[in-house]
């Protein structure tokens, strides 16, 4: 369960900024939030989160934040030895925050224990680095300032080592995981585990490739997968998948299609069985029949919607925070509306939640999502990027239609457009 999640001094992110996912006091939609176990001492979090803003005033940057984090934990102590620079791009409109770091925290709950995780860093080095946890209090695991380490007394296993393998590009977290460390392990697989987002292009990414899987896999899997499209009303009344076997024709075919620099990089002797998956999708006739359609033949959206199917049954069946940029991409309004009920969804007791950037104003609905569910962004007039949410605007009453006024600008965060005018030329 992601609790907050915080950046400073990144792309258009000058000052500290912070998406907070605990729920306020409002009374209005409880479906919307839950309740997190004993150990957080009933803290509320919300099921999901919509960020507003105009082009460029930093939504995508957010998520490029959190997804940035999420790569570096994850990348095995080795390569990040290995990189000649680490991948942060600071504030660029300002001489001082050029030369500083970059710095990211995220504060979960994962394991019984609300862990909170950062770092700063620049291309050069990891400046600091900190992990804590607390069940009833809260405890230092380890304090990192450049080439020293601290561990606090709750640390368990190796220390030594790990101050050993101190390494200017590395994190300490990513060498703790390289030595099997138990005190290390939840958070990094919470960033693995808990903690998913979906590619801007899902029909042509692994999205898809899960996807077919799923399907192509056992009959309840498959039955389950049919349901979940019945609730997103595309008009299917099913989907198959076919696994089909490639002859050694089609595979040398496909291999000679590929640049010289991959087939240089393939094994020599090419596996000798090999198939790919097939979908067809039915669709009931004026007649009542049934006829297929081939997956190229759906439309941009259907494609993209049974992309991201499988890894949406995975998110809310394992209860992950799922982050997604533009949401809303090649989806009616109607569509983006039910991907986020399925997050509100009373039945679901595994507490999925959704972060996603959006322009879909149809979301914008007191009905739908509370004011501490809506936030926005825009830039002020150092080009730096605010971050705030709906329920900080005191102005703001819990029924008005949230629509309207944010397309009027009494919100902030919309584009200011000036009039374009053409002049008529003199004869």
């Amino acid at each position: 369960m992601l609790i907050e999640f915080s950046v400073k001094n990144y792309l258009s992110f000058k000052d500290k900024a912070t998406l907070s996912l605990v729920a306020s006091a409002d009374p209005t939609h409880l479906e919307n939030t839950f309740s997190s176990d004993g150990t957080l001492k009933g803290l509320s979090l919300l099921k999901s989160v919509g960020i507003y803003g105009p082009n460029a005033s930093g939504k995508s940057n957010l998520i490029k934040a959190i997804s940035f984090m999420r790569e570096f934990v994850l990348t095995p102590f080795g390569e990040q030895q290995q990189r000649k620079a680490i991948n942060v791009t600071p504030f660029k409109l300002n001489p001082k925050t050029t030369a500083e770091p970059s710095e990211f925290e995220v504060v979960f709950a994962a394991a019984g224990q609300r862990y909170a995780y950062g770092f700063s860093a620049d291309k050069g080095a990891i400046h600091e680095e900190w992990l804590t946890a607390a069940r009833h209090r809260t405890r230092r695991l380890f304090y990192r300032h450049d080439n020293d380490v601290e561990f606090g007394s709750s640390w368990k296993g190796e220390r030594q080592k790990l101050k050993d393998l101190l390494h200017p590009k590395a994190l300490v977290l990513s060498s703790a995981i390289g030595l099997k460390n138990k005190t290390a392990e939840p958070v990094h697989d919470w960033f693995e585990d808990g903690l998913k987002g979906i590619s801007n292009r899902p029909e042509e990414s692994s999205e898809m490739s899960y996807t077919l899987k799923m399907l192509a896999g056992d009959r309840q899997t498959s039955e389950y997968f049919q349901k979940f499209l019945k609730i997103a009303d595309l008009g299917i009344e099913r989907v198959e998948a076919e696994r089909v076997p490639l002859t050694s024709d089609e595979i040398q075919r496909r291999i000679a299609g590929l640049p010289a620099e991959i087939i240089r990089m393939m094994p020599a002797e090419q596996p000798e069985e090999l198939e790919e998956i097939n979908i067809k999708s039915f669709h009931k006739k004026s007649d009542g029949s049934e006829i297929a359609f081939n997956f190229e033949e759906e439309s941009a959206g259907t494609q993209r919607f049974l992309a991201v199917a499988g890894p949406l049954l995975y998110v809310l069946a394992r209860g992950c925070t799922l982050i997604v940029d533009e949401l809303d991409s090649h989806f009616h309004p109607f569509m983006t509306k039910k991907l986020v009920e399925l997050f509100h969804l009373k039945s679901l007791d595994t507490n999925p939640q959704l972060i996603f950037t959006t322009h879909d104003v149809t979301l914008l609905d007191s009905k739908i999502m509370r004011r501490d569910q809506l936030w926005l962004t825009e830039k002020d007039r150092t080009g730096a990027t605010q971050l705030y949410p709906l329920s900080d605007i005191r102005s703001i009453r819990k029924n008005e239609d949230f629509r309207a006024r944010y397309l009027e600008g009494r919100y902030g965060a919309i584009p200011l457009l000036e009039e374009m005018r053409f002049e008529e030329e003199e004869e």
